[in-house]
């Protein structure tokens, strides 16, 4: 835990690329809202709600269904808002030490940040292929679940081994 002031360290003002990752997972939740509001009286009563390992629906229901994963991206969205709020409780995989603090919670917050944007657009793409299953345009969700993984696991590893290499004692 950091022994630095919290209000400093949820004070920080945020970078270009930040408000940049914040205005794209925004942006993708409010045009996905838009989007099914748009389509819904043309819905077929009808649509996919789980697809099996393959990508191919396996379970239907209602296209009230529909509204989950914007709802899910929503509350994914508030729920790193309040995380990026209280940076004193984070955890990291080395020790915080006064000389490596800023640049962790640096990464911390871009990190939170890039992964808020990815999952915003990759349910994005998930409620899109879910609409396009259920008006037969589409027979399954194909590539994109491989993609999900790797984009989101891939974010992850990426952050982690430079939060790794700020390790204490460490030469550069």
């Amino acid at each position: 835990m950091s022994t630095e002031s919290p209000e400093r360290l949820a004070s920080m003002p945020a970078s270009r690329l930040e408000r940049s990752l914040d205005t794209i997972a925004l942006a993708v939740i409010v045009v996905q809202i838009g989007w099914l509001l748009f389509l819904w009286p043309g819905l077929p009563d009808r649509v996919p709600i789980h697809f099996d390992l393959a990508g191919q629906p396996d379970a239907w229901g209602s296209k009230g269904n529909l509204w989950f994963l914007p709802a899910v991206q929503v509350f994914l969205y508030g729920l790193i808002a309040l995380t990026l709020r209280f940076p004193h409780f984070w955890n990291f995989p080395v020790p915080v030490t006064p000389e490596n603090r800023e640049r962790l919670h640096g990464l911390a917050r871009v990190m939170l940040r890039c992964l808020r944007a990815e999952v915003a657009v990759l349910l994005g793409l998930g409620t899109r292929q879910g609409v396009q299953v259920a008006r037969g345009a589409a027979s399954g969700l194909g590539w994109s679940m491989p993609v999900f993984l790797a984009v989101i696991f891939g974010t992850l590893g990426l952050f982690l081994i430079q939060m790794v290499r700020e390790r204490p004692g460490r030469r550069p």
